[in-house]
């Protein structure tokens, strides 16, 4: 695994840098951090003032308020379990919402009663504070963090593209009033993912592209991990949608970007993400094989020295792998590419019956005229669980 100093010498760290504007290079004057004018610092962040303004333009056309019925023995088991004090309610609220975050984060979706047991339980959450509405800011934050559990957890009907939307948009529209810009961007990035399982591709590059811009503009210097971790899922979100569209030195900032950002954050999941998304944008093009295969060595490399990493997202590990080969002009690599969709992925899928991995198995065999059975999927999800909340 690579080190924040990796490719530094130990002369280049004590040679003290020259601080430079961000924006147009202008050497810094005394207490100027980031900027030589208000011009520039005007000009930094103009494509995330765009993003929140068309965000907001956007949340105007959109019913956000979902209400159902629910399970009346989970929400009458949640009244039952609220302490007597206010204090002490919300107290238990936010117990339950971290318990059920670090069981999504542990062991992911794909479990069936994962998956029933997250709903139930934020689903009485999501109805009681609906059922009896309250201003409490704290209140409001535990609602939404219900909604969050709802729309990563995932609906038990991969086709109801509506449900999972009203949720990922009342997350959306809930950060976006609060004017809370990190949380906004990552509820955009979950949105756009939605849009992506049901083949909307355009409304995903474009929620994609916001969430880029806001996070890129705004909290690419953090160094808060929760943060960083945010901005490099972003950041491989949109080298993967806008690749093929830009040019190749502007492919190479983003990929210097993104290892730059699991450097800071240094996680074994946070490389596992990066080496997958470097293997899967090498392997587009035959004359960075040997890079993308470098790549899926250090997968494999990692996962065998992590070996308690969650298998949820197993599938997408393995189809850089499989595309690498499908793309050789080697017909034995092709045919190891066809062999890795029926044998590997096929029973990845069988484990983790997600619609989007459904999709992708049914475009390889209307392409390649394969002939084998495929399982109807069970459940789709925003494939976002793994990240801080």
């Amino acid at each position: 695994m690579r080190s924040p100093y990796a490719f530094h010498s130990e002369s280049d760290l004590d040679r003290t840098p020259v601080r430079r504007c961000v924006v147009d290079g202008t050497p810094l004057k005394g207490r100027q951090e980031r900027f030589c004018s208000d011009q520039c610092r005007w000009a930094a962040d103009a494509n995330s003032r765009k993003a929140i303004e068309r965000v907001k333009t956007l949340l105007s056309r959109r019913e956000l308020i979902y209400r159902s019925i629910a399970t009346v023995l989970a929400l009458a088991f949640h009244f039952e379990s609220l302490p007597e004090s206010p204090g002490a309610r919300r107290g238990h609220v936010a117990t339950v919402l971290d318990e059920l975050d670090l069981l999504l984060h542990l062991k992911g979706p794909n479990h069936s009663d994962v998956r029933a047991y997250t709903r139930a339980r934020a689903d009485a959450i999501r109805l009681a504070f609906e059922v009896q509405p309250t201003r409490h800011p704290d209140d409001a934050r535990h609602y939404v963090r219900a909604l969050e559990i709802l729309r990563d957890s995932g609906m038990e009907d991969p086709t109801d593209r509506d449900g999972l939307l009203r949720y990922a948009w009342a997350i959306v529209n809930f950060y976006h009033a609060r004017r809370d810009w990190l949380n906004l961007a990552k509820s955009l990035q979950a949105l756009a993912n939605v849009y992506r399982m049901h083949e909307e591709e355009d409304q995903a590059k474009q929620l994609t592209r916001y969430a880029w811009w806001i996070l890129s503009e705004k909290f690419s210097n953090s160094r808060d991990p929760k943060a960083l971790t945010i901005v490099h899922q972003s950041a491989f979100f949109d080298l993967r949608l806008f690749g093929d569209e830009i040019d190749r030195r502007d492919a190479e900032r983003k990929r210097q970007q993104i290892t730059d950002l699991a450097e800071l954050v240094d996680t074994p999941s946070i490389w596992l993400e990066t080496h997958r998304e470097l293997a899967g944008h090498f392997g587009r093009d035959e004359r960075h094989g040997d890079r993308a295969r470098e790549e899926l060595r250090a997968i494999e490399e990692l996962q065998s020295a992590n070996p308690g990493l969650t298998t949820y997202g197993a599938p997408t590990l393995l189809r850089p792998e499989i595309e690498l080969c499908l793309g050789s002009g080697s017909s034995a690599q092709r045919e190891k590419g066809i062999y890795l969709i029926q044998g590997r992925y096929l029973e990845l899928y069988k484990k983790d019956r997600h619609a989007y991995y459904y999709r992708l198995l049914k475009k390889w065999r209307e392409e390649f005229r394969l002939s084998f059975d495929i399982p109807t999927p069970v459940y789709a999800s925003a494939i976002l669980v793994h990240l801080p909340r």
